[in-house]
């Protein structure tokens, strides 16, 4: 865009479908008594970006109930996007659910740290299982693009001794539009263009 931007350039942001548009031949700007000159806006350059894996994997399961066995491989395979509690901490409640595959949930307690504690029994024994009422993790909305962080609340069900556990991203629409923003801002400091959004 800067080898062939003129006066007259500018940018589209268009957030629908995160696509931004220079068009280097653009209308003339309006002077006294006229409209300015128009142009054919025919020179474009398109950016489309696109959505990270780790977006789209952390987006694609929320609020989607799950086996505890298919969450326990879930944050075994997103186990680097773990901050708070680190990924250590998942992979060990992670490896609880796949050594004891024969479980029975029988209840669940909200201790006074918010996290909750299940109580469950296998063929031999009865243990309990604590895991965080909440977690965040840090990933790229965009490919290619800084990881922001992103805060997450858990939520279960145990129904005929059967665990289902979801999560829900906090705000994720906000998260979403201020790193689109982002994107935006830093094409307009390194093209000095007008952005339309």
């Amino acid at each position: 865009i800067q080898r062939f931007a003129t006066d007259h350039s500018v940018i589209f942001a268009y957030a629908d479908d995160s696509t931004i548009r220079a068009v280097i031949d653009y209308h003339g700007a309006a002077k006294e008594g006229s409209d300015g000159p128009p142009r054919f806006a025919s020179h474009t350059c398109t950016l489309k970006l696109e959505r990270s894996t780790e977006w789209n994997a952390w987006k694609g399961q929320a609020d989607k109930p799950i086996e505890q066995h298919a969450f326990a491989d879930f944050v075994e395979e997103r186990s680097p996007d773990f901050v708070d509690p680190d990924a250590a901490t998942m992979l060990e409640i992670a490896t609880n659910f796949q050594v004891n595959r024969k479980m029975q949930f029988t209840s669940a307690v909200r201790l006074e740290s918010g996290d909750v504690q299940f109580q469950y029994t296998t063929d031999t024994a009865s243990k309990s299982l604590e895991i965080p009422n909440s977690f965040k993790i840090r990933v790229p909305v965009f490919k290619h693009g800084d990881p922001v962080e992103v805060s997450a609340r858990f939520r279960y069900r145990i129904s005929e001794g059967d665990l289902r556990l979801r999560y829900k991203l906090d705000r994720a629409d906000v998260v979403y539009d201020n790193a689109w923003l982002d994107v935006v801002e830093a094409i307009r400091a390194r093209t000095s263009l007008v952005v339309f959004l």
